[in-house]
């Protein structure tokens, strides 16, 4: 089974879990007076025989769903795959890339962003306002970092997004499915 095909099966999963949920929901208790709607022949059948299914059913999926997770989680550990950064090939984990696409990126691209100019420009223009005509004032903005180096900096940040999101899409079709070792053992 390929990556991808785990992950619509979680999917699958989830929803039918929800359904279970709403019939369990629907027919675990009903008034003395109702009768059992599915008209059972004998009294141990019916609403409590369909209920104990589907609650069984329900717990069984949920297993799969936990082995499903645990068998992609350990897939995008163990799995290493190229992608490209600065021109270069870099060599990452699955797990890694989808750090780097759900948090890192955005981490480092907030650290980047901080590198900012805007409030020292804003008080020398203030300064030259307010001290305008009274003397000339040289007032000028003091660079503590590398401007060429922070736009460097976001342009390798955004093409390592695009490149992870292509990378990712490439893993999850091809890379199979492997089975996580039980108790932390390795294969």
């Amino acid at each position: 089974m390929k990556l991808v095909e785990a992950m619509n099966e979680l999917k699958l999963t989830e929803k039918k879990l929800r359904q279970d949920n709403e019939f369990i929901k629907k027919y675990a208790a009903r008034p003395s007076f109702e009768d059992d709607p599915f008209q059972p022949k004998k009294p141990d059948e019916g609403a409590p025989k369909k209920v104990r299914e589907r609650l069984q059913a329900a717990m069984d999926r949920i297993s799969r769903h936990e082995k499903l997770k645990r068998d992609i989680d350990y897939t995008n550990l163990v799995t290493m795959v190229d992608v490209a950064t600065n021109g270069k090939a870099q060599r990452m984990s699955i797990h890694s890339l989808i750090l780097h696409k759900r948090l890192l990126v955005k981490l480092k691209r907030n650290v980047y962003n901080s590198l900012d100019e805007s409030r020292a420009m804003l008080e020398v223009q203030q300064m030259r306002y307010k001290e305008k005509g009274e003397r000339n004032i040289n007032a000028q903005v003091v660079y503590n970092f590398d401007i060429q180096s922070k736009e460097e900096k976001l342009t390798d940040l955004h093409e390592l997004e695009t490149n992870i999101d292509s990378a990712l899409q490439i893993a999850n079709a091809k890379v199979e499915l492997q089975e996580c070792p039980e108790d932390g053992k390795k294969k």
